[in-house]
């Protein structure tokens, strides 16, 4: 009788978690805002308008988990360096504009890839492109933590 879990059974609970939570906080915090602006104005069909458009940051939060699910799989002692995603997204969200960041610096921030929603129309390319390149890191990750040594 075999007690223990898989790698890959465990990471795909993890992966799971990952991105259950991070449909469900979008979520919520859409829910929020449209809730928010619904008290302020009254127009209770800001859900649609606001609610749903969070979702499309699903991706690049996705790409985000990828990396540091590869870093786990190729060099667990790097897996904290994936915060370094989350921190470079985040300047160049909040600062790119304003220090004069160059077009490279800020295209490798994966937030910075897809449309100001609402303000601006959704585009599926960029979407489409992060969710393949979550998907590609992931497996490359899952891959590496099935062939790694764990000893």
């Amino acid at each position: 009788m075999r007690a223990g879990v898989s790698r890959l059974r465990w990471l795909g609970g993890q992966v799971a978690v990952s991105v259950l939570g991070t449909l469900l906080v979008l979520l919520a915090a859409g829910s929020g805002l449209a809730g928010g602006y619904a008290l302020v104005t009254g127009d209770l069909g800001a859900f649609e308008h606001l609610t749903l458009p969070m979702l499309a940051s699903v991706s690049p939060v996705l790409v985000t988990v990828s990396v540091a699910l590869l870093l786990y799989g190729v060099a667990p002692r790097l897996q904290p360096a994936a915060w370094l995603v989350l921190v470079l997204g985040f300047v160049v969200l909040m600062f790119g504009e304003v220090f004069r960041m160059p077009g490279w610096l800020r295209g490798l921030s994966p937030y910075d890839h897809l449309a100001l929603m609402p303000a601006e129309p959704f585009r599926i390319l960029p979407f489409a492109t992060l969710l393949v390149m979550a998907l590609v890191l992931s497996l490359v990750g899952a891959f590496a933590l099935s062939r790694r040594d764990i000893g």
